[in-house]
């Protein structure tokens, strides 16, 4: 492949690798495409699925969250999916979305004060972080006891994607 602007000398000044580097930013490109569709999809879903339904998918998201082994390459994705759940039917109802309370509050929440596993505690923070992010603010506002005590927890912990995580929880919090 000719990478764009490299000149009449070609691949010559920019390397030897600069071909794979064009391809890998190439994949790339398509994986955070890829990523946007998944998560436009997946939201427009959560929209349109009744309440009872909606329940049945966030149990079905809340055991699959605690029997899933913290892949950090998951992580994103999952998150999208719990920020999804958390959405707003009706903007004028404020209250949990049918199995939201249940996903926030006994499995992320509880499963983050329980946890010892760095790699776990980042996981999960960052699934919070997806589901604060799409939370009415006075729904988070219910949250924040919890919150701060999962704060207090993280934002001085020894593992630095723990921190990042938490960091990245709190600036949803604070949205």
């Amino acid at each position: 492949a000719r990478i764009p602007n490299s000149g009449e000398h070609g691949d010559a000044l920019l390397g030897e690798n600069s071909s794979a580097r064009y391809a890998n930013f190439l994949a790339s490109a398509r994986d955070a495409a890829s990523a946007e569709l998944f998560r436009i999809v997946v939201q427009r879903l959560f929209l349109r699925l009744k309440p009872n339904a909606r329940r049945r998918l966030c149990t079905t998201l809340s055991n699959w969250i605690q029997s899933a082994s913290s892949r950090p390459a998951t992580a994103k994705d999952t998150a999208s999916l719990v920020s999804a759940a958390c959405q707003h039917v009706h903007k004028d109802v404020i209250e949990f979305p049918p199995g939201v309370s249940y996903l926030l509050q006994n499995v992320l929440i509880e499963s983050i004060l329980d946890s010892d596993s760095p790699s776990r505690l980042a996981f999960l923070t960052r699934l919070l972080a997806g589901g604060v992010r799409s939370l009415h603010p006075e729904l988070v506002v219910k949250l924040l006891p919890q919150l701060e005590l999962i704060f207090e927890r993280c934002l001085d912990h020894s593992d630095k994607l723990v921190r990042k995580c938490a960091r990245k929880l709190l600036r949803d919090t604070l949205r």
